[in-house]
């Protein structure tokens, strides 16, 4: 698995700087390209990528809402800004920008109520999507739980025009 290249400040101290080597995954046919955390926001890092044959982008996240941000006070609230937002500027605006399939997992909060006050001032929402190349939505789970999101797709089909 690649490591994030560019670490957020607050995992500097896991990752000890960030990975310096960018190549895709090969399944089979398939050229998957994966990033990590912050290198979601990086569209020179999916550009390179998809030069270098990547077909299904794979997104794994811990999308922490911070509590600056403003989100909402409740799960439902919080839900709906990462469908607004999250989901739109990570996942969605790539498949339709780079004609590709984009998957954007994301992990479950562990806090069993909304107000509940972890060691850290951040919620996580749980919500995963997959979408399909020009940015249709595939499938998507609610958020907030644990799911799995089965979808079957052909990433080494043609498709731009």
């Amino acid at each position: 698995m690649p490591e994030a290249l560019q670490p957020t400040a607050s995992e500097m101290d896991f990752y000890r700087g960030g990975g310096d080597a960018m190549a895709p995954l090969q399944l089979g046919r398939t050229s998957i390209g994966v990033t990590i955390c912050a290198d979601n926001e990086s569209p020179a890092i999916h550009d390179t990528l998809v030069g270098l044959g990547t077909r299904l982008i794979v997104q794994p996240d811990f999308d922490c809402i911070k509590d600056f941000q403003d989100a909402g006070t409740s799960w439902d609230q919080i839900l709906d800004v990462n469908r607004r937002d999250t989901l739109k500027r990570r996942a969605r605006n790539l498949a339709q920008r780079l004609g590709v399939f984009a998957l954007y997992v994301d992990a479950k909060d562990p806090r069993a109520d909304f107000h509940e006050r972890p060691h850290w001032p951040h919620r996580v929402t749980g919500r995963s999507a997959a979408f399909a190349p020009g940015g249709r939505l595939l499938a998507a789970n609610p958020g907030n739980h644990e799911s799995l999101l089965t979808i079957d797709i052909d990433p080494t089909a043609p498709t731009r025009s």
